[in-house]
């Protein structure tokens, strides 16, 4: 019976191993107003949950990494920081910035995925998965 147990607990374990999906996440501002490039960073969630902060680049540098998060349903956000005299703060009309720069995007997390963010100071924010 330990043995069938274990056997048990073993295989299960090893249906675990590999079971992360691959996101390919992009990053970009749009429409940013000259002398305003700022040096920046987003932190990126799952569930409620901090999984990583991007590098740092200046706003006008597109982004782009990947990201392990397991496969399944998942509620995706991701906010934008800005450095500002030293200190990270939230990119946010609050702290006198032209968007409120976060999102947040419910998705099917499979085997490959690709997340785009666009912060366009003009028209918006987009956040699209595929």
């Amino acid at each position: 019976m330990k043995g069938l147990l274990l056997v048990l607990v073993l295989a299960l374990s090893g249906l675990a191993i590999g079971q992360d999906g691959v996101i390919t996440v992009t990053i970009k501002f749009e429409d940013i107003e000259e002398g305003y490039d700022h040096t920046t960073r987003d932190v990126l969630y799952v569930d409620g949950k901090e999984v990583m902060v991007s590098e740092e680049r200046l706003e006008s540098k597109e982004i782009k990494f990947t990201m392990k998060v397991p496969r399944g349903q998942h509620t995706i956000k991701i906010v934008n920081w800005v450095l500002y005299e030293g200190t990270w703060e939230e990119n946010k009309i609050a702290n006198n910035y032209s968007i409120d720069a976060f999102s947040e995007i419910e998705c099917k997390v499979k085997k490959k995925g690709k997340l785009s963010v666009v912060y366009a100071l003009d028209e918006g924010i987009s956040m699209t998965y595929k």
